[in-house]
């Protein structure tokens, strides 16, 4: 009998587990398999057939049905509780009503009456490889469907966190647009009100005071606009990362904050050659932030101290910024890179305006981040991490 190539080849590569308590049948049945399939198990009843099955997974069983201990129907039952998809293949010489009865309710696959024609063992278990072959397809195709699935999941969740950042980054901007630059318009409009009386009733002395107020407001929506370019530009994660000079940065920064700060006395101490990876212009309105706060909130100390350095934590740089100002309560920690907005809800000590929530967001950029301590009185100091940089 003619048999498909590639089933033939199909079934060397299998397994078969063989069950048959007489010796001589055993041994010609085994010795007739060998040549057709790629390993063959013996058993010699049932109880043994089990531990095999349970022990080596066989691809497909053939078993008498009368042995000694288990016969071959119970032991097949068992084997259908582990795997119900593995063909079973009946041999045997009795065609009693009661055993095909209860074959069928197991769900035998094949049955070869003894003694054993060679051609139709061979017919009947290249059939099963059908079986097999279209098992270990809808296995596959399982795992495909169920790692489609759990990829799928994951897809959602990440845009629904994506969409959750989204929203957030949103709300936070509107925030910013309605705190930070309604108040300097609504400034510009007064001195814009006050400029008109002065030219209605020829007084011109608070002229040159207005238009220094109006060139300071106009600073601070400049300010305000420039956060509001990189939080577009975080949210779109576009920016080209390079070595900055952390040391530099803040020393540019403190200077121009120095000759604001006018006859105030600040002391300033920057930690030479700090330097991390990110991108420069971020991390410098960063530092802006940070350290224009530290100034801000050490107003009323006769003489503010002021220092940037960097400390190990297990390997990792950590900077930090130090000032003696106003500190803060720690109970209202966690509302320190709320917008400002926010903030004068809680407490008036807790209040930095928009700054820090910039700088946290920039940090976060990075796959760093920042956190603070401190008391009432006696200063704060700010740690930040910019990712592994």
């Amino acid at each position: 009998m003619k048999h498909d190539d590639q089933d033939v080849a199909f079934l060397k590569t299998l397994t078969v587990l063989l069950v048959e308590n007489d010796n001589d049948a055993r041994e010609q049945l085994s010795y007739l398999l060998q040549h057709h399939v790629g390993k063959v198990i013996d058993a010699e009843n049932g109880v043994i057939g089990l531990e095999e099955f349970r022990a080596q997974h066989p691809h497909m069983v053939i078993t008498d049905i009368r042995m000694p201990e288990m016969d071959g129907l119970t032991m097949t039952e068992e084997i259908r509780k582990i795997n119900s998809y593995v063909p079973v293949l009946l041999t045997t010489s009795y065609e009693r009503s009661d055993y095909m009865m209860r074959s069928i309710d197991i769900g035998i696959d094949k049955y070869i009456v003894k003694p054993i024609d060679t051609d139709q063992l061979i017919s009947a278990l290249l059939e099963c490889t059908h079986f097999i072959q279209f098992e270990e397809q809808r296995r596959k195709t399982e795992e495909q469907l169920h790692e489609f699935n759990s990829e799928l999941e994951e897809r959602v969740h990440q845009r629904t966190i994506e969409l959750a950042s989204i929203n957030k980054e949103l709300e936070t901007f509107c925030n910013y647009i309605s705190h930070d630059l309604r108040a300097p318009i609504a400034r510009l409009e007064g001195f814009g009100k006050i400029l008109m009386e002065c030219a209605l009733n020829a007084d011109y002395r608070p002229i040159l005071h207005i238009a220094e107020r109006v060139v300071f407001v106009s600073r601070e929506m400049k300010k305000v606009t420039d956060n509001m370019l990189i939080m577009t530009r975080l949210s779109q994660n576009r920016a080209t990362m390079d070595w900055v000079n952390v040391s530099e940065l803040a020393q540019n920064i403190m200077a121009n904050l120095l000759k604001e700060a006018g006859t105030r006395i600040i002391k300033v101490k920057i930690t030479p050659d700090l330097v991390v990876r990110g991108n420069q212009q971020m991390v410098g309105i960063c530092l802006q932030n940070i350290l224009d706060n530290a100034v801000k909130f050490s107003a009323n100390t006769f003489e503010t101290a002021i220092e940037l350095g960097e400390v190990d934590d297990s390997g990792k740089k950590v900077f930090y910024v130090k000032d003696n100002g106003a500190g803060f309560d720690e109970k209202f920690g966690a509302t320190l890179f709320l917008p400002s907005v926010v903030q004068n809800k809680i407490s008036a000590q807790t209040t930095s305006g928009f700054g820090l929530k910039i700088a946290q967001r920039i940090i976060e950029w990075h796959g760093g981040r920042i956190w603070a301590i401190g008391s009432p009185g006696d200063g704060a100091t700010f740690f930040f991490t910019f990712g592994e940089g």
